[in-house]
């Protein structure tokens, strides 16, 4: 007896089509998915530039001086004044949200001496007790005057500076302040939303002197500077 075989079935060209079409896609929109624009970081702008107030008048007097060591107390010209502050009016139009706030990380003084050699002091934040908590919140567009402490004119005060012995005058004292460098951290939000951004800058001052009175005898004495800064 004979017994009669089932031909394959053949699959058509449409069925191969169809299920191409159900398994080529996921690959595709795994490979080709782009990067929302939620995940793009603004870059920080160079655009934050040294400032000064009321004439960059600054003064530091009645330094106590012992083993001939004292403390730099740079003052303004009136209580709640600083001379020192920095200018946001090239930020204005980059894109950022008008409000922002910035911390003073640390400040750094250059003493020149007589003989022309330099020493520097670094003290961190403004170095002055009683100031106000940080962060400091500002505007773009605006200069922004740093802040000092309640009914006071200190703006940065250095402590255990070298002080030789001799007479300080106008002329040539033994050692006096000579520039002034501010790093800072200012906190940036794009404009539509986006990722605040977290900037880095330095802002630095070069500070001519006027009058220095005292002397330091046996490493003892009390000294006072004054003199004007502005933007290096």
């Amino acid at each position: 007896m004979s017994h009669a075989t089932a031909a394959p079935k053949a699959v058509s060209r449409r069925a191969v089509v169809k299920g191409a079409a159900w398994s080529v896609p996921v690959l595709a929109a795994t490979v080709a998915t782009p990067l929302t624009s939620a995940s793009a970081v603004a870059a920080c702008p160079a655009c934050f530039r040294p400032a000064v107030f009321a004439g960059g008048t600054w003064t530091s007097p009645n330094n106590p001086v012992a083993g001939n060591k004292g403390g730099v107390a740079i003052t303004g010209s009136a209580p709640g004044q600083s001379p020192f502050g920095f200018d946001t009016s090239a930020c204005a139009s980059l894109g950022f949200q008008p409000s922002f706030s910035y911390t003073i990380d640390s400040a750094e003084l250059t003493m020149v001496r007589a003989n022309g050699a330099t020493d520097t002091y670094v003290v961190a934040g403004q170095g002055v007790p009683a100031m106000p908590a940080p962060p400091y919140v500002a505007t773009l567009g605006s200069s922004v005057e740093f802040p000092t402490p309640p009914g006071s004119s200190v703006a940065f005060n250095w402590p255990n500076v070298a002080y030789p012995s001799g007479a300080y005058s106008a002329t040539l004292p033994p050692v006096r302040p000579t520039a002034l460098k501010v790093q800072i951290t200012t906190i940036l939000t794009p404009l539509g939303g986006g990722q605040p951004i977290t900037c880095t800058s330095t802002l630095s001052w070069v500070l001519s002197n006027g009058p220095a009175s005292g002397t330091v005898v046996f490493g003892t004495g009390q000294i006072s500077f004054a003199g004007s800064a502005a933007p290096a």
